[in-house]
């Protein structure tokens, strides 16, 4: 793949960062958030934190990049529909029970 420009190399960077916050995550659920890795020494937690932070700055260059105007009340509200798929998840593996 050819990066011919800094919004494509920033584009690609969160793409790898994603996944990289995916593979943490599903260890996390397999092994345990305070799990602690034993080739690094590093915590499940710390290593999450640190994929957060690095998919966070990557969504800040780009959003930088579009000029997106994300408002407190865009949050709000998707936090609460994913919260609301929670609750559904929920409800579901009781009536299956």
């Amino acid at each position: 793949m050819s990066l011919n420009n800094e919004f494509d190399y920033n584009l690609s960077k969160l793409a790898e960062e994603c996944g990289e916050l995916t593979q943490i995550a599903m260890k996390s659920l397999i092994f345990g958030i305070d799990s602690i890795n034993p080739k690094t020494g590093e915590a499940n937690r710390d290593l999450i934190k640190k994929e957060i932070g690095d998919v966070l700055a990557s969504i800040q260059l780009l959003n930088d990049a579009l000029g997106f105007d994300f408002t407190k009340k865009y949050f709000d509200d998707r936090k609460e529909v994913l919260h609301n798929y929670f609750i559904m998840s929920q409800i579901k593996w009781a009536i299956n029970e």
